[in-house]
């Protein structure tokens, strides 16, 4: 069941990510109910899956699967993936906080994740003057899909940072990854409903307007790994 609160009802964008989520799971539990049933009577997959899904009419109208592949991929690389990797940098710098000592420590805010993304990262929108990255395309990225980036947060995680199309659609489309991608997205979901942002008594995602997808999944407590070189720098760099 995917849950979110009632100012999301009214953003069409969202909703259709949602529709996307929500169809991933399907296609998921769909593929490992064909499995169970595949070398069982044709007549039961007839019953169960075709004439539900309108029939052999309807599979013969569906597009190929490389169209929703190719469809999968350009939405991999829009503003909601950027979302994703906002949120998913911003816990990069928790944990860099958390491993350093109090030297090397960094306020581990939006605005510095941001700074850090379009500095360091393959997303070039800013120089890496230390300006704050108010007018950025990935900060209007984050405020405009900030509700959804803890299940992108999970597929960019479940896909190792591998930002490329086909890496986030492969960690989607494996075996399990769907549960995977779940699992960590509600894990970043925990971490930033419940984590102060910065110079702020609220959380850094409201819990009441923030996608969460409620399933029988266990929370899996995503990879964050070191800020490369190039990040620290960047994060150095950044003046609030």
């Amino acid at each position: 069941m995917v849950k979110f609160g009632s100012p999301l009802s009214g953003e069409p964008a969202l909703v259709r990510g949602l529709s996307e989520i929500y169809r991933c799971c399907q296609i998921d539990n769909l593929y490992n109910e064909l499995l169970l049933i595949v070398d069982s009577d044709k007549s039961e997959v007839e019953q169960k899956f075709l004439r539900p899904l309108g029939g052999i009419i309807s599979v013969a109208r569906a597009p190929s699967l490389q169209v929703i592949e190719d469809e999968m991929r350009r939405r991999f690389s829009g503003d909601a993936m950027r979302a994703g990797l906002t949120l998913a940098t911003r816990m990069r710098l928790v944990r860099h906080n958390e491993l350093s000592s109090k030297a090397a420590q960094r306020t581990a805010s939006v605005n510095r994740a941001i700074f850090i993304i379009e500095s360091a990262s393959t997303l070039h929108d800013s120089k890496a003057d230390g300006k704050s990255p108010t007018g950025s395309a990935t900060m209007k990225a984050w405020v405009a899909w900030k509700q959804m980036s803890p299940i992108w947060a999970g597929i960019i995680a479940a896909a190792n940072y591998d930002l490329s199309g086909d890496a986030l659609l492969e960690a989607v489309r494996a075996e399990g990854g769907v549960a995977k991608v779940i699992g960590m997205g509600k894990w970043f979901f925990r971490a930033a409903t419940e984590q102060r942002s910065q110079h702020s008594a609220h959380a850094v995602l409201d819990p009441a307007t923030t996608v969460r997808i409620n399933v029988d999944v266990t929370e899996i407590e995503p990879p964050l790994p070191p800020l490369s070189p190039t990040e620290v720098r960047a994060m150095k760099a950044y003046r609030a």
